[in-house]
C-alpha cells in the first residue's frame, strides 16, 4: 500500500475508532431512540497538505435543549489523542486546509448567519474571514491560497421586499425573489479577511450549491447550475475564466453534470447520471467523465469528446 493510500485510510478510519461504545451496549440493554439520536457523528475529514494530520467534524445532539452542536477536531494520522481546535455553542463545520497548511478555514454560525472563520492548527482564537450579509453556504480555497469562492444568495431588492408584502412567497414557475437564487462569488484573501467580493455566476443561473471547483491556476471556476431555482431541468457545468468574467457552458449531457475536480494532469472532471435524471442524486449515482478544453488558456471552444472513467472509491 502506498504512503498516500495509507494516509487516506488512516484519516478515514481513525475517527471511527474514537467513537465511544453506545450507552446501551455499556449498560447491557437494548438501544433506544434517544441512544441513537445522542450518538456523536463523525464527518467531513480533511487531510493536511503534508499528509500528517486530519481535521474532521464531531456532531452531537443535545436532546434536552433540542439543539445540534458540531465542533472541529484535529488528529495525527500516526495516532495519539485528538484535539478540539474549534468549539462554540453553535455549528462549526466544513474544515478546509490552506494549501500551505498554516491555517484551517471552517464555516460557523457562532455570530448569526454562517460565515467563514480561520484558526491555526496549533489552536488559539478563531478569526472571522468573511462578513457576507446573506451568510455563506459552501466554500473552496483556491489552489494558491489567495482566493476563496463561496455560494450564497444576493441581498433582496427593494422591489422584492415590496412584492413580498403583497403576495408573500408562493412558488411560481416564472417568478422568484432575488434571494431565492444561489450565486457563486469569489474574493481575494487580504490578511485575515476577504477583500472585495466578485459575483462569478450570472443573474440568469441558479447554482447547485455544493458543486464548484477552482481551476489549477486559481483563476477559473467551474460550477453547475439551472436556469431557475424552481425549474427541474438538467444541471449543466459552466466555466468562468476568472471571477467576474463571462461564463460559458461546457457540458450538454442528457443526465445533467456536476464538476468533481479540476487538475492540471486530469483536466476538468465532471459526473453525470448517463440518463434523463435532472442531476446525479449521490456520489455513486453517476459516472465520471473528462471535459477537454482546447488551448492552455482555456478560452478556446470545448472539444465535444468525453471519456468514461472508473467508479468512485466505495461504489460498486
Amino acid at each position: 500500500m502506498s504512503r498516500a493510500s495509507a494516509v487516506l485510510w488512516a484519516a478515514l478510519l481513525m475517527p471511527l475508532l474514537l467513537i465511544p461504545a453506545p450507552v446501551a451496549a455499556q449498560a447491557g440493554r437494548p438501544m433506544t431512540v434517544d441512544d441513537v439520536l445522542g450518538r456523536r457523528l463523525i464527518g467531513a475529514p480533511a487531510i493536511s497538505p503534508d499528509g500528517r494530520q486530519v481535521a474532521y467534524v464531531v456532531n452531537q445532539r443535545d436532546l434536552e435543549r433540542s439543539l445540534s452542536d458540531s465542533d472541529i477536531w484535529l488528529a495525527s494520522v500516526e495516532g495519539g489523542s485528538p484535539v478540539r481546535v474549534a468549539q462554540s455553542d453553535k455549528s462549526d463545520d466544513d474544515p478546509q486546509w490552506a494549501p500551505d497548511g498554516s491555517w484551517l478555514a471552517f464555516r460557523s454560525s457562532r455570530a448569526g448567519r454562517a460565515q467563514i472563520y480561520g484558526i491555526r492548527p496549533a489552536g488559539g482564537e478563531a478569526w472571522q474571514v468573511s462578513d457576507w450579509p446573506q451568510g455563506v453556504g459552501q466554500f473552496r480555497i483556491s489552489p494558491n491560497g489567495k482566493w476563496i469562492a463561496f455560494t450564497s444568495s444576493a441581498a433582496p431588492t427593494e422591489a422584492d421586499k415590496a412584492l413580498e408584502k403583497i403576495r408573500g412567497r408562493p412558488i411560481v414557475w416564472d417568478s422568484s425573489y432575488t434571494d431565492q437564487w444561489t450565486r457563486l462569488w469569489a474574493a481575494p484573501i487580504e490578511g485575515r479577511k476577504l477583500g472585495k467580493v466578485i459575483q462569478v455566476s450570472p443573474d440568469t443561473l441558479h447554482v447547485d450549491a455544493g458543486y464548484f471547483e477552482w481551476a489549477p491556476d486559481s483563476r477559473g471556476l467551474a460550477f453547475c447550475a439551472n436556469p431557475s431555482p424552481f425549474t427541474v431541468l438538467t444541471v449543466q457545468v459552466f466555466v468562468a475564466d476568472a471571477p467576474g468574467a463571462a461564463t460559458r457552458r461546457v457540458t450538454k449531457m442528457g443526465g445533467g453534470a456536476q464538476p468533481v475536480s479540476w487538475t492540471e494532469a486530469a483536466g476538468l472532471l465532471v459526473r453525470s447520471t448517463d440518463s434523463e435524471s435532472p442531476r446525479p442524486t449521490s456520489r455513486c449515482s453517476g459516472s465520471p467523465w473528462t471535459v477537454v478544453l482546447r488551448s492552455p488558456s482555456r478560452r478556446g471552444s470545448m472539444i465535444n469528446r468525453v471519456s468514461s472513467g472508473p467508479r468512485p472509491i466505495g461504489c460498486t
